[in-house]
């Protein structure tokens, strides 16, 4: 049986991404789960939120892709998610449940987090150029500071993503992860 594995982002900014990927990480020899997906699990009287983390649990790894947005935030039942976004709280029950994380940023976003970290250790506010959102870099920031599974490729183009994924996601393959 294959692996399966959840395709997490902020929908809006990473449509061509989202696209790519669909058709790329299956050919990899993968089971996709992805929201788009007409086989994605849903539930009468769910909220749709609530619907992805469900998702979520049913994968073994979560990639997730990072860019300028940082999505809706998450209005689902679990209140202890408050204020995160959708993605971000998919990558807290992949967290819990001990999912592997494949993570991979935006280039552009990857170099303006850098100089947020910078000014907000001076207690400078930047605006930032790229990014929508200054929630984005937090969200990176949570992730590169985990005990583990906080490796995190940056890309320019979905040519070098898809590259990057291949050569993350393919060794899990071989070793049987």
């Amino acid at each position: 049986m294959s692996k399966k594995v959840f395709l997490g982002s902020t929908s809006s900014d990473l449509k061509d991404v989202r696209a790519v990927l669909r058709n790329f990480i299956p050919n990899l020899g993968f089971e996709l789960i992805c929201f788009e997906d007409p086989k994605f699990r849903k539930q009468a009287g769910k909220h749709a939120h609530d619907m992805c983390l469900d998702n979520v649990l049913t994968c073994d790894i979560y990639v997730l892709v990072i860019d300028e947005k940082f999505g809706d935030e998450y209005q689902g039942e679990k209140k202890e998610l408050a204020r995160r976004s959708v993605t971000w709280a998919e990558v807290e029950v992949a967290l819990r449940e001990d999912k592997i994380i494949c993570v991979f940023v935006r280039r552009d976003v990857w170099r303006e987090k850098a100089t947020w970290a910078w000014n907000r250790d001076k207690r400078i506010n930047i605006e930032p150029y790229y990014a929508k959102d200054i929630r984005v870099f937090e969200f990176i920031e949570f992730m590169a500071t985990r005990p583990k599974d906080n490796w995190i490729d940056q890309f320019d183009d979905v040519e070098e993503l898809k590259t990057q994924v291949k050569n993350r996601l393919l060794p899990m393959l071989d070793q049987g992860q």
